[in-house]
């Protein structure tokens, strides 16, 4: 959680947000479930009213995909903010958006317990 100290310095964004690795790591990306902060090497995409977020979030593998082209094949990987600001995708209507959107985050909590059950029986 961050502080009320924290939020005066830092680069605070809304819960839902979709926060994307852009240096070294890139393709390590997640979906904010409260108001978060991140570093330089992170970049947000925080979803305008008529946009899901999670269908935002399933994109976010292929703008990884094309980040990683952009990096090239350094030992440093990096995406600047303008790079990474003129990635296309595919975005549909927003009820078709709610759709995608609903359906990969029931799978992702399916496959979750499913996860949670084979741990257990090992």
């Amino acid at each position: 959680m961050l502080s009320e100290r924290g939020e005066l310095v830092a680069r605070v964004v809304p819960p839902q947000s979709v926060l994307v690795t852009c240096i070294a790591s890139i393709g390590k990306n997640t979906l904010l479930g409260s108001k978060g902060s991140f570093n330089q090497q992170i970049n947000a995409l925080v979803p305008a009213p008529n946009n899901d977020p999670y269908f935002l979030f399933t994109q976010s593998n292929h703008w990884s995909l094309h980040m990683k082209k952009l990096g090239g094949a350094l030992t440093f990987q990096i995406v600047n903010k303008k790079e990474f600001s003129e990635i296309d995708t595919i975005v549909p209507k927003p009820d078709e958006q709610k759709k995608i959107g609903i359906l990969f985050n029931q799978l992702d909590s399916l496959i979750t317990l499913h996860q949670r059950k084979y741990k257990m029986l090992n």
